[in-house]
């Protein structure tokens, strides 16, 4: 259906159906685009004739709504609306040209967390009197070891996004927190 052939629906005429709003949407969506596509073509004349008749449709339509109520206040919606719109855009504007100004360290970031999951398990194994052993088998080079048993194990508690997905990787997490708890712990001994 075509703009032009719309005749604008008076509030008398009608309710406010939000059914018949989105039974209709379909159709509109199309005539927008084909307007939009005829308008890319055409004149600016054209163009601004299609966003008022598009306005004018938005504001009959929004008045049919009891919460909005007339024409006025769809008006003022649509204005505010306007005005939001425009104070959102210029944050995002500026959020952006403060993030590419941000310099970050290269590299991923270090999975943090894994360290204390690891002291964890540390602790875990002293209290059970086993030696936490993580290592790798020559021949296979599969790693191997109570504590990479121990992390796999409870790694099943844990978000989905937070679980090592292989049994490498696992590996490779345990090792790098072992080191950095074995650097904390020699730059603070006091802490044992």
């Amino acid at each position: 259906m075509a703009w032009e052939s719309r005749r604008p629906i008076e509030q008398k005429e009608r309710a406010f159906e939000p059914s018949r709003c989105r039974s209709e949407l379909p159709g509109l969506a199309s005539d927008v685009e084909h307007r939009f596509a005829a308008s890319e073509q055409g004149s600016p004349f054209e163009e601004k004739r299609w966003a008022l008749a598009i306005v004018s449709q938005l504001v009959t339509i929004l008045a049919l709504d009891p919460e909005v109520g007339s024409r006025q206040q769809a008006d003022k919606l649509i204005a505010s609306f306007r005005g939001d719109a425009a104070k959102l855009a210029h944050a995002c504007l500026v959020a952006a040209r403060d993030l590419k100004q941000t310099v970050g360290e290269s590299g991923r970031p270090q999975a943090e967390w894994h360290d204390e999951f690891a002291a964890l398990l540390l602790e875990v194994a002293e209290t059970a009197g086993v030696e936490p052993r993580l290592s790798k088998d020559r021949i296979s080079g599969a790693r191997v070891g109570w504590l990479l048993d121990a992390a796999q194990a409870l790694e099943a508690f844990l978000d989905p996004q937070m679980r090592s997905p292989s049994t490498e990787a696992c590996g490779k997490r345990l090792e790098r927190s072992k080191t950095r708890l074995k650097q904390r712990h020699r730059q603070n001994p006091s802490s044992a």
